[in-house]
C-alpha cells in the first residue's frame, strides 16, 4: 500500500547523500513532464481522503464549512488541489470519509467532478472519534494500493506522479 501523509507543503527528507541531487532532479523532471501531459499513469490505484473532523482549530473560517472547502484563490478550494492532482494522474476512484459538514462536501464534489467515482463513508460520530475510526468505517474500500490524504493538505502538483512512479512499496511524505 502506498501511503501519502502530508502535513502541509514541504517534503521532509532524512539524511543527505550524493543521490539527493539526482532524486531532486528526477522529481523536478517528473513534475515538468506531468505538467506537459507527457507522464501518464495507467494505474488502478485509489485515493482515500479524510474529511470528517470538526475543524475546530480553523475557526472562525470553519464555522459554516469544512476546512477542505476553504478557498485558496479564485474559486479553487483546498480539496480541488487534491482532486485535480489525482485526476491528472488517472486516479478517478476516490473514497472520502465525511462527517462535519459532510453534506456540503458531497454536494460540492458531485457537482464539480462528474467523471470521478466518489465513494462517501459517513462518520456520524466525528465529534467524539478521530481519523482512525473514519478509516475503520472505510476499511472495506481500503484493500488496494492507495494514496492517503487528509482534507487539509496543500502540495505541489508533481508530488502525486512522483509517488505513483516510485519503485518503493510504501511511501510516507511528511514535512
Amino acid at each position: 500500500v502506498i501511503v501519502l501523509y502530508l502535513i502541509i507543503l514541504q517534503l521532509f527528507m532524512v539524511g543527505q547523500s550524493k543521490d539527493l541531487q539526482t532524486q531532486q532532479t528526477t522529481q523536478n523532471l517528473k513534475g515538468y513532464f506531468w505538467e506537459l501531459g507527457l507522464l501518464k499513469s495507467n494505474n488502478t490505484m485509489k485515493a482515500f481522503i479524510l474529511c470528517a473532523g470538526e475543524c475546530t482549530r480553523l475557526r472562525p473560517y470553519t464555522n459554516l464549512k469544512h476546512k477542505c472547502l476553504i478557498k485558496l484563490y479564485d474559486e479553487v478550494k483546498i480539496i480541488d488541489v487534491q482532486i485535480q492532482s489525482l485526476i491528472a494522474c488517472g486516479i478517478k476512484d476516490i473514497i472520502i470519509a465525511v462527517g462535519f459538514y459532510g453534506n456540503k462536501i458531497i454536494h460540492y464534489l458531485n457537482e464539480k467532478y462528474l467523471g470521478v467515482n466518489f465513494t462517501y463513508v459517513e462518520n456520524t460520530k466525528y465529534k467524539s472519534t478521530n481519523c482512525i475510526y473514519s478509516m475503520w468505517l472505510a476499511r472495506k474500500h481500503l484493500n488496494e494500493d492507495l494514496i492517503f490524504l487528509t482534507g487539509d493538505l496543500i502540495f505541489e502538483k508533481s508530488l502525486i506522479p512522483f509517488m505513483i512512479e516510485s519503485k518503493n512499496k510504501n511511501l510516507i511524505y511528511v514535512n
